[in-house]
């Protein structure tokens, strides 16, 4: 419950710069592992316009794209 709160914190945060078409690539590693290759099968894109948050599944070395669509 908590990481979903923080989740939809960050989303909130960025809807509100992010301009219409805008996008946020946020890549999820532990410290050290950012030179380590990511599971691009894993990368999600999430629109901030229309989160269902039961279809957003967060592993680590994957990149989540944000996009605001309006």
């Amino acid at each position: 419950m908590e990481a979903q709160e923080s989740f939809f914190a960050l989303c909130r945060l960025l809807d509100s710069y992010l301009k219409k078409d805008d996008y946020c690539e946020l890549y999820i590693c532990w410290a050290g592992d950012e030179e380590e290759d990511r599971d691009v099968e894993l990368d999600q894109t999430i629109n901030l316009n229309n989160i269902n948050i039961n279809d957003i599944q967060i592993y680590e070395k994957t990149l989540l794209v944000i996009k605001n669509s309006c």
